[in-house]
């Protein structure tokens, strides 16, 4: 299956996005990474986010992508969803052809269009 992520943090920007792909890449096929696009919070805070799309093939079903691999990359990297700072947020924007509503936001279509079918 084909796979595109967004990938986003807006803390410890740089070392938080290699480890992210470094961690990604032990348990995935990453075909190809976009460059990274800076973007306010699109909440209306005044972090700095850095984003940017990643395009990978993986056996696993889109669950098992987002809780064995994803879920646990981001508890890897110290995500507490209840904090305002952000290490580094996973999200599925597309698999197996099938968009989801996150594709809509700029700071996600901007970073994917990079790498839409490459």
């Amino acid at each position: 299956m084909i796979a595109y992520l967004s990938i986003g943090t807006n803390t410890q920007h740089q070392a938080n996005i290699d480890a992210a792909l470094n961690l990604l890449r032990q348990h995935v096929n990453v075909t190809a990474v976009s460059g990274i696009h800076e973007s306010p919070d699109h909440r209306g805070g005044d972090l700095v986010y850095w984003n940017l799309a990643v395009k990978l093939e993986t056996a696993l079903s889109r669950d098992a992508l987002k809780q064995d691999i994803l879920r646990q990359i981001e508890a890897n990297l110290g995500r507490d969803r209840s904090s305002e700072w952000v290490t580094i947020d996973l999200d599925i924007v597309m698999f197996d052809g099938e968009g989801t509503p996150d594709i809509h936001y700029k700071h996600v279509a901007i970073p994917l269009a990079e790498i839409f079918d490459k």
